[in-house]
């Protein structure tokens, strides 16, 4: 199991090839884990020091900050189940004002052999599905709808920052600046 978290926390979504896969030479990234076992979020600036925490938190939620001129662009989260069925991948591109407005979302479902992909936009709080397919991981082929894997989950899409499960997080990056090699904030 720590294998899949290792393999997937290097393989987010906006750095395996989510639709802005190259971030902007201004941008600056910051990582997050939730980690259970100490009750806390928690945000560093190195990929290398937030890579080592996941092998000692072992999250089930993590992910990345991308940060343009000072502000959210892009939030990146995976999600993993215990028992490593699934695993969803989230994109949310944010704009300057700091509304989210897009949705990517990938859903492997490992034990099903299907890749989903979704994208919506966001608008007044509601999200609106603009695209979906579903895909084989292994053949790469289109698998017919309606799907099965409808039906194994449904996971929240969240349409405004301050929904984000670790905005606290977020406030204490704008609060203490970005280049702090760790903060935590409890959940």
């Amino acid at each position: 199991m720590l294998l899949i978290r290792l393999v997937a926390a290097t393989l987010i979504l906006c750095a395996a090839g989510g639709p802005q896969a190259v971030p902007p030479v201004s941008a600056t990234i910051k990582y997050f884990l939730r980690d259970e076992l100490q009750h806390r979020w928690c945000g560093y600036s190195s990929e290398k020091r937030w890579t080592s925490r996941i092998e000692a938190a072992d999250p089930e939620m993590m992910g990345s900050l991308q940060y343009d001129h000072g502000h959210i662009s892009q939030i990146c989260i995976r999600q993993l189940n215990s028992t490593g069925d699934w695993v969803l991948d989230d994109q949310y591109e944010v704009s300057q004002k700091g509304e989210i407005v897009k949705l990517f979302r990938v859903v492997g479902y490992l034990s099903e052999d299907a890749l989903k992909r979704e994208s919506y936009e966001i608008q007044d709080g509601r999200a609106t599905r603009k695209t979906r397919s579903v895909i084989s991981m292994t053949t790469q082929e289109i698998l017919p709808s309606p799907s099965p894997l409808d039906e194994v989950g449904s996971w929240q899409i969240f349409t405004r920052t301050k929904d984000l499960p670790f905005v606290a997080l977020i406030e204490r990056f704008r609060s203490s600046g970005v280049n702090e090699p760790e903060l935590c904030v409890p959940f």
